[in-house]
Formats: C-alpha cells, sequence, structure tokens
C-alpha cells in the first residue's frame, strides 16, 4: 500500500477529558464560559476566545503543572504509538490546544517522539502568554488550522488518516482519506455524509489498521 500518514487529534482524543476544558473549570474565573459561548456564536474568533479564557486563569506555573500530571490519557494510545512504528506509518498530533500541556502529558505517559502541532503557550513573569502560529487568517473557526497542516503531508499516492472527536476537526475530516471518529465528530460526519470509521479507544484503531500494510 501507498504511505500512510496518521494525524490525530489530542484534547478528548488523546486526553480523557479536553485538557484546556478542565484547566479552565479547575482554575479561570467562572467568565470564561461567555467567551466560550460568545466563539460558539460567532462573535469572535477561536483563537480570540482562547486567548482571552487562558487570561482568566489564576494559577501559578506549579499548580497548573501538577493538576496537568495527573491528566489521564487513553490506556492503549502508547501501544498505538508502537503500532505505528511497527507498521511504518507517519504520526503526528494536530491540535487547537496547547503544546504547553501536550508536551508534558506525554512525556508523563513515556512518549517523546511524536511532532506536535498546536497552539503555542509560554510562561512570561507569572502571566500566560498565548501564541497562535498556524493560524489562518481568513477562518476564524479554529486557533489552529489542520487543513492547512493537512496539505503539508497530503501527497500523490499516500493515504491519511485522521483521529478526532469534536469541533476543531471537521474540516480536516472532510479532506482526509480515512477518519475514526467519536463524539461531536460522529454527529458531524453523520449530518454532513462523510464516510467514518467509528471509534471507543485506539485498540480500536489499531485493530482496524493493521491490515492497511
Amino acid at each position: 500500500m501507498d504511505d500512510v500518514v496518521v494525524l490525530c487529534d489530542f484534547d478528548g482524543t488523546i486526553s480523557v477529558k479536553d485538557v484546556t476544558d478542565s484547566l479552565l473549570e479547575r482554575f479561570a474565573n467562572p467568565e470564561w464560559e461567555q467567551l466560550e459561548e460568545n466563539w460558539q456564536e460567532g462573535l469572535i474568533s477561536s483563537h480570540e476566545c482562547m486567548a482571552g479564557q487562558y487570561a482568566l486563569i489564576k494559577a501559578d506555573q506549579e499548580e497548573v503543572e501538577t493538576f496537568l500530571d495527573r491528566v489521564e490519557i487513553d490506556p492503549y494510545f502508547s501501544q498505538f504509538v508502537g503500532h505505528c512504528k511497527s507498521k511504518g506509518f507517519t504520526l503526528s498530533i494536530i491540535s487547537d490546544g496547547f503544546d504547553f500541556y501536550i508536551e508534558r502529558i506525554l512525556k508523563n505517559n513515556g512518549i517523546e517522539s511524536i511532532e506536535v502541532f498546536a497552539n503555542h503557550l509560554e510562561w512570561q513573569e507569572g502571566s500566560i502568554k498565548t501564541f497562535f502560529p498556524h493560524i489562518n487568517n481568513d477562518c476564524r473557526t479554529c486557533g489552529n488550522c489542520k487543513t492547512s497542516i493537512f496539505h503539508k503531508f497530503k501527497k500523490p499516492g499516500n493515504k491519511v488518516i485522521y483521529v478526532g472527536d469534536g469541533w476543531s476537526d471537521r474540516c480536516i475530516a472532510q479532506q482526509s482519506d480515512i477518519i475514526f471518529a467519536k463524539g461531536k465528530l460522529t454527529k458531524f460526519c453523520h449530518e454532513n455524509g462523510v464516510s467514518y470509521i467509528p471509534y471507543l479507544s485506539f485498540l480500536d484503531i489499531i485493530k482496524e489498521t493493521s491490515e492497511l500494510i
């Protein structure tokens, strides 16, 4: 078979729960929920929403890191990483979340060899600063334009598999060759006639992709 590229969402896909939502629920002023509503109604862009929400977090870096160290990931994801390596699949993470917590959570689970495309977060003088290096200024939907990154991987003759669960996965799912979906992405695919394979955990994806090569 042609080369296979696996592009994978993080929040709610690799992590059991959405990490940004968990952080906001634990540490942010309740105003973050109004920003979420404004974004869902199209009043503000995704990156405006996230920048505003993270500015509401009232915790220092150590508190946030301690919280992140308790975040759980899909129990079969580490096995899936090994599966991709053994099959010769290229595996990358594409997230509309932040590299700060993605890389820490992966490292906590012994995973450090995966390229991550995400929004960027830094602690500067005790405050959180957010950056959006993969933004598409012509689109207000996501802080990280997953479609733009998709085109860096999609080559003539190869196959791109996408794994996701939510709102930021809609555009890239419509262009990928094989889609594994759960949660809100399942509903979107069903309502828009996008072919997909449902999954509950990465064990399901391991089984489904075992015969690709």
